[in-house]
């Protein structure tokens, strides 16, 4: 079994596997941003998913949304409840800090394409959305991005890695450009220089290489003038367009 990690942390863990398609996807599903970096993986793969900012100890529910517009919201019963119920709902609680950490294994039957959980606290209503992609069985590529921490205060610094970029054999890949993007909808795109260049330029564009294996690695500070919220790092190559999206915050 393969298996990505789409944020790496501690808590309870709560395993959904081989779980059926059903319901509508609730309205409020898209309100969220998702707090998590964006992966991928083939049926089989367990996504290990963790989500913060909820109460301590409460109660969330989760669900994830489907190519094809379906949710899945339950996982099977072993055996009937007193009620006749072959199924529940998904359910798991936040440990004493607010934070929640989800295992899910994809169904063996699962669509390709792109897919979301949706994690939501019932007492404090906090919501995230985490996407992530299923590839085709016996696909060999996967594409696996993370940040580390994934969430820290000013001065923290921010260690990203984005695969599926072009590489080559004993030699860097391609150029990659990257950027924040902020909780105020501003980018962050340039870095300030040591001392101006020739043409007088006192900032540069922020641009990073892959390895010959086609992974780019970003190291970045967050700097003292930030707010805490939700950020995005972009990592954009320049010869395969490959784009790929790494959440994270800054927090208090």
């Amino acid at each position: 079994m393969n298996t990505s990690m789409i944020r790496r942390g501690i808590g309870s863990a709560l395993v959904a596997g081989g779980l059926m398609f059903a319901g509508v996807l609730p309205s409020y599903a898209q309100e969220a941003t998702a707090t998590t970096a964006t992966t991928a993986g083939v049926p089989g793969t367990t996504f290990v998913v963790e989500s913060v900012g909820y109460r301590a100890d409460e109660q969330a529910s989760y669900w994830i949304n489907t190519p094809n517009g379906t949710i899945i919201s339950t996982e099977p019963l072993e055996s009937p409840d007193r009620n006749g119920n072959t199924t529940t709902p998904l359910l798991t609680w936040a440990d004493g800090n607010g934070n929640i950490t989800i295992n899910w294994t994809v169904p063996n039957n699962a669509l390709p394409g792109h897919y979301s959980m949706v994690i939501h606290g019932i007492a404090s209503n906090h919501q995230d959305v985490i996407p992530f992609t299923i590839n085709p069985a016996g696909s060999q590529t996967v594409i696996q991005t993370d940040v580390t921490p994934t969430s820290g205060p000013v001065n923290t610094v921010f260690v990203f890695h984005a695969t599926g970029f072009v590489g080559a054999a004993n030699i860097d890949g391609e150029q990659a450009s990257y950027w924040i993007n902020t909780p105020k909808g501003t980018v962050i795109a340039t870095e300030p220089l040591t001392s101006p260049d020739k043409n007088g330029n006192t900032t540069a564009p922020l641009i990073a290489r892959a390895d010959s294996n086609g992974v780019v690695k970003i190291f970045w500070t967050a700097t003292p003038d930030l707010q805490p919220g939700n950020y995005s790092l972009v990592v954009h190559g320049l010869v395969s367009q490959h784009q790929v999206v790494i959440p994270f915050s800054i927090s208090r």
